[in-house]
């Protein structure tokens, strides 16, 4: 249970102060969803803090035992009490009670991706698209460095054309020149050429956050069109660790056509 319950820590959120990071892993608030599965295929339903502590934590813990992995993933009842409680015992020893935030820009919503889960894939006709003016963001980001935000994500749809490589570049440098540097900034942009991360991690950002969604072939072929690419996904992950970037990615869990022995095959 030690280790299941390390797992469940970080979400213990009652009573808790509220710091600017300085240091923390980038995350995403949310992904937009807009599928369902033909059919109707019932999906599994996890403990929403189970959902919150495995996308932050799966890279983190050595699970040895995927069946007691699977049991503790479908625990409810005293079970789950059990863990949500030796959960908080690990957290208040390593962590207490603060939690950690970033800033987030939300800069674009245009994407040339058509993923099928996602409520902006350029297929959704129905999106009001938007691009935040260059003006605007600097001014957040001027506002999230002296209000005590160490870290700042800029996070958009995809896209690979040069003039939003080039908008990137002069943002990311604004952001560092304004703040004296002390900003850190993580990038979620999507997939990109390695000339593309290089120029951009030249430009200032630390940080990349591009998630492998799932560590399955066969699902991500299912919730992606013709010319979405799970070996593209892992070489653009391999391309940000060449480059230099601190990387951080994850999976998605309640994906259609997921199940949780999936989910447990993502963690190891």
């Amino acid at each position: 249970m030690r280790l299941w319950a390390g797992l469940f820590s970080a979400v213990l959120r009652a009573g808790q102060d509220f710091v600017p990071a300085r240091d923390s892993l980038p995350d995403r608030a949310s992904e937009a969803g807009g599928f369902r599965p033909a059919g109707g295929r019932r999906q599994t339903v996890y403990p929403r803090s189970l959902v919150r502590v495995l996308r932050w934590n799966f890279l983190i813990l050595n699970l040895k035992d995927k069946k007691e992995a699977l049991s503790w993933l479908l625990s409810t009842g005293e079970e789950a009490r059990k863990l949500r409680q030796a959960a908080h015992e690990v957290k208040m020893a390593h962590v207490g009670n603060k939690v950690y935030l970033r800033a987030l820009i939300e800069y674009s919503n245009v994407c040339r991706k058509n993923c099928y889960y996602c409520g902006i894939r350029s297929g959704n006709s129905a999106v009001r698209r938007y691009t935040v003016g260059k003006d605007e963001v600097l001014r957040a980001a001027r506002f999230a460095h002296q209000a005590g935000f160490g870290s700042l994500v800029l996070q958009s749809g995809e896209r690979q054309d040069e003039a939003f490589i080039r908008d990137i570049e002069e943002l990311v440098d604004a952001m560092m020149q304004q703040s004296g540097g002390e900003l850190g900034i993580t990038l979620s942009l999507g997939e990109q050429k390695p000339e593309t991360y290089a120029r951009w991690k030249k430009a200032g950002a630390i940080r990349y956050l591009l998630r492998i969604e799932t560590s399955s072939p066969g699902l991500y072929a299912r919730l992606h069109p013709a010319g979405h690419s799970f070996q593209a996904r892992l070489d653009c992950l391999k391309s940000l660790r060449d480059a230099g970037y601190q990387v951080g990615s994850g999976i998605m869990i309640g994906l259609p056509f997921q199940s949780p022995e999936q989910v447990v095959e993502d963690v190891y």
